[in-house]
């Protein structure tokens, strides 16, 4: 699964240094901090024993979404029991580039 390692500025070096201590596979550093890939026994690891990152992000998906009607099928085809309880509320974040879709908040 991809994640991200978020870190303090001018600690990307260091976290990344971290993970491959760590054995985390495809890190890579970013802006912000650290891309990897991993299972959720990597996950856990940083959890517990990164004394950098201040908390990791998880990818649950990624697809394209030209308008509303698509963004709203691409978040129901996401299998969130996987990733939280049922039952449970979600707040969705996303990411847009030349965007055409508004609301009353506008996605950026």
């Amino acid at each position: 699964m991809e994640a991200f390692a978020v870190a303090p500025p001018g600690f990307t070096d260091l976290v990344e240094a971290e993970l491959k201590a760590l054995g985390v596979r495809r890190v890579q550093s970013q802006v912000g901090g650290v891309s990897f890939t991993g299972r959720w026994a990597d996950l856990y690891k940083v959890h517990l024993h990164s004394r950098v990152t201040g908390r990791v992000l998880v990818r649950t998906a990624r697809f394209f979404a030209p308008d509303f009607r698509r963004l709203e099928a691409g978040l129901a085809a996401i299998d969130w029991p996987r990733w939280i309880a049922p039952g449970s509320s979600v707040a969705v974040h996303c990411t847009t580039k030349k965007t055409r879709l508004y609301h009353s908040e506008k996605l950026t």
